[in-house]
């Protein structure tokens, strides 16, 4: 076998290892992740950073989308309203 044969193997063979591991390096499909942060009564200012905190990961990251939600009661169709009927 001589040179030139030798490198055209070679060359073959690098291409097509370069090839497999492209393949293989493809980025994982995108989540989607939804947060709720509801509150009952008490207003936390810390539900609101943590939300926010979340959505920002995922978008640096590139690796969710991120619903935010706040009130349920458009997710459950049910009223959280206790007070009770008179």
């Amino acid at each position: 076998m001589n040179k030139t044969t030798w490198i055209t193997f070679f060359a073959l063979g690098l291409a097509l290892c370069n090839l497999g591991w492209a393949q293989s390096s493809a980025p994982p499909p995108k989540k989607h992740l939804l947060v709720i942060g509801e509150e009952k009564g008490y207003r936390h200012e810390a539900v609101s950073h943590a939300m926010a905190t979340i959505e920002r990961i995922g978008k640096d990251t590139a690796l969710w989308d991120t619903t935010l939600r706040t009130d349920t009661e458009v997710l459950t169709r049910k009223s959280w309203n206790t007070t009770p009927r008179i």
